[in-house]
């Protein structure tokens, strides 16, 4: 399931995880709309596609900028420049490979403190999940031929047999 980021923080703010506070644009002027409903004074502007590491990414077209696919804005001017230089452009990231992924939305956000940058993920396998029957217990065959015995409740009433002579016929027949 591929979900962009201001998705994902919408499940996670329905659930009462705290998240901050944003907006996604899809042109320039939304991008300023939003900075401006937001309020500032430190906003971040992130490229919304299907790829990790879109701040380390490079754009492909000079006309971009030579930064990467998150910034960091100071004013509400500065908010709409970096959409104008995001939307319509194609990010190149390690996860995209060499041919990148067209960026067509942004999402603005309220700029915070951040002390230490961490991720997380989640992946469920199905098939470790489901209840299985316990397994057999092995037992290993053994190295000498030993002649082993166990009692049976057969004609005889309770003598014991040879499970080799069990497995060719009657118990006790002549060989």
């Amino acid at each position: 399931m591929n979900i962009h980021e201001y998705q994902a923080k919408a499940v996670l703010k329905e659930f009462g995880v705290p998240v901050s506070r944003g907006k996604v644009a899809f042109t320039p002027d939304e991008a300023e709309t939003a900075a401006k409903e937001l309020g500032g004074p430190l906003f971040v502007v992130k490229s919304q596609i299907h790829a990790g590491g879109r701040g380390k990414g490079k754009f492909k077209e000079p006309e971009a900028g030579d930064k990467g696919g998150v910034r960091l804005a100071k004013s509400v001017e500065e908010v709409k420049r970096f959409a104008e230089e995001m939307l319509s452009h194609t990010l190149v990231t390690a996860q995209t490979g060499p041919a990148g992924k067209q960026v067509n939305r942004v999402y603005v956000e309220d700029g915070s403190a951040i002390a230490r940058d961490c991720g997380t993920a989640a992946a469920r396998f199905w098939a470790s999940w489901r209840p299985r029957p316990r397994p057999l217990p092995v037992r290993p065959a053994s190295p000498t031929r030993r002649r082993r015995t166990r009692r049976s409740s057969g004609p005889r009433g309770g003598a014991a047999r040879s499970l080799r002579s069990t497995a060719r016929g009657r118990a006790g027949s002549p060989r």
